[in-house]
């Protein structure tokens, strides 16, 4: 499952899951597109699902994630968010409060109004030709663009700034946030043996 990468840098403003800032937003979202690719060239059966494809035809997409898989499409997949799960999952954190909503198609093409040009081109310098070898068309000439070595450093800083408001604010509000901090806790001395 694949998205537009200026989108993802608009929903990642908030989460507790990723990066904030587009920069850092765009360089993993680059990272993981080239391992799929990488992983396709070297013949690994994979099924790719364009997010912006899913959101308009839902039905036809699950289909196709069904017939892959060897599934059976039942209808009610597509109403997941009346499952318990799905609410009970939407209530645990911010992040996650669209599972327990019906697709929301208006989530396509949200960077338009509110990347800034900058950010824009931050993201598009950043991710360009992965963006075009799957179907993305960049809004702004090719650009070589690349932060220098203070601007990423106040990329970070203002990154671990953001982090720490919606840390904040996710302690304040969201239920699972013990049980987030204990996985990042056990990854972490997973990382640290390793």
């Amino acid at each position: 499952l694949y998205r537009d990468p200026r989108d993802v840098a608009v929903s990642s403003r908030k989460s507790v899951f990723s990066a904030t800032h587009p920069v850092f937003v765009a360089e993993l979202w680059d990272h993981q597109q080239k391992l799929g690719l990488r992983w396709e060239q070297q013949g690994f059966l994979l099924l790719r699902v364009r997010y912006e494809e899913l959101l308009e035809d839902p039905e036809a997409q699950v289909r196709r994630i069904c017939s892959f898989m060897g599934e059976s499409f039942e209808p009610q997949m597509l109403k997941y968010f009346e499952t318990e799960e799905a609410k009970r999952s939407g209530s645990l954190s911010g992040s996650w409060a669209t599972t327990s909503k019906p697709i929301q198609k208006d989530r396509i093409g949200t960077w338009k109004k509110e990347l800034r040009p900058e950010e824009v081109g931050w993201v598009e310098a950043l991710t360009g030709p992965t963006m075009q070898a799957l179907g993305y068309s960049l809004s702004l000439p090719p650009s070589s663009w690349r932060p220098s070595k203070s601007q990423r450093a106040r990329f970070q800083l203002k990154e671990r700034m953001t982090n720490l408001q919606i840390e904040w604010e996710s302690l304040k509000k969201d239920q699972n946030v013990g049980r987030r901090w204990k996985r990042a806790l056990f990854l972490g001395r997973l990382r640290w043996r390793s």
